[in-house]
């Protein structure tokens, strides 16, 4: 197999609320591009230090817990380089009391709590 030349992790955030289960989408500001809070692993991180240091930075620090037992793997190529790009989404659960706590970063234009089949 390929090796991937970028290597990312984030997760999949869902809040449980009266209204349903909600999952969290950031909008990319430069790309407009709706999805999953992630970013690139930096030196020594393991894929879990990146997720949960990436969520912290895209949310201010969001509190959310790790559901045990899910992780997603996906690999594709970048459109503007063709370079591999590997993604590794983890599966987390916000309170419902955090979510006023949310505060999104520069790096996106806007932030929704979806239904799932939105999602």
């Amino acid at each position: 197999m390929e090796q991937a030349g970028v290597r990312a992790a984030g997760a999949v955030l869902i809040a449980r609320s009266t209204e349903g289960p909600r999952v969290l989408l950031l909008r990319n500001a430069r790309h407009g591009t709706w999805g999953f809070p992630k970013g690139r692993l930096e030196a020594g991180e393991t894929e879990e230090e990146g997720a949960r240091r990436e969520i912290a930075e895209e949310t201010g620090g969001l509190p959310w817990r790790r559901i045990e037992g899910f992780a997603e793997r996906l690999r594709y190529p970048l459109p503007e380089s063709g370079t591999l790009k590997e993604v590794v989404y983890f599966l987390g659960e916000v309170a419902e009391r955090d979510i006023p706590s949310f505060a999104r970063s520069a790096e996106h234009s806007a932030h929704r709590w979806a239904t799932p089949s939105e999602a």
